[in-house]
């Protein structure tokens, strides 16, 4: 398992630490941080962890960019595969993330640049 200081990726997903959760957002009681689209292998976040939805945003060329927010009260890890159940022991197509500490994190899909121009990032 690696954990981070200030930011980290795993696969289509940018975690970075944040001051604050913005006002209004909801609380949702789902574990699944992403979608897998092209693997069928979701993003979750396990441990003492409330997570809300901050909504879809454009990107550089109008893209959708998914962002959520993980407000981590204790020790708390973010897992990708086919399942919730996994646990950081078990195979994972990208190594599990442990949050370094309590806070705010703001976890979004990452956009790349390709010959064809921006694109939302899949995994």
């Amino acid at each position: 398992m690696k954990t981070f200081k200030q930011q980290a990726a795993q696969g289509d997903l940018l975690i970075k630490r944040v001051s604050e959760l913005p006002k209004g957002l909801k609380e949702i009681e789902s574990k699944v941080v992403a979608l897998g689209e092209a693997t069928g292998h979701h993003h979750f976040v396990h441990g003492n962890v409330r997570l809300y939805d901050g909504g879809i945003f454009s990107g550089p060329q109008g893209q959708p960019i998914q962002v959520k927010y993980a407000h981590v009260l204790a020790e708390a890890f973010l897992t990708h595969g086919p399942v919730p159940e996994m646990t950081p022991s078990d195979d994972d197509y990208h190594t599990p993330i442990q949050f370094p500490e309590p806070g705010i994190y703001e976890i979004r899909q990452q956009v790349e640049r390709s010959m064809l121009g921006w694109r939302t990032v899949v995994d």
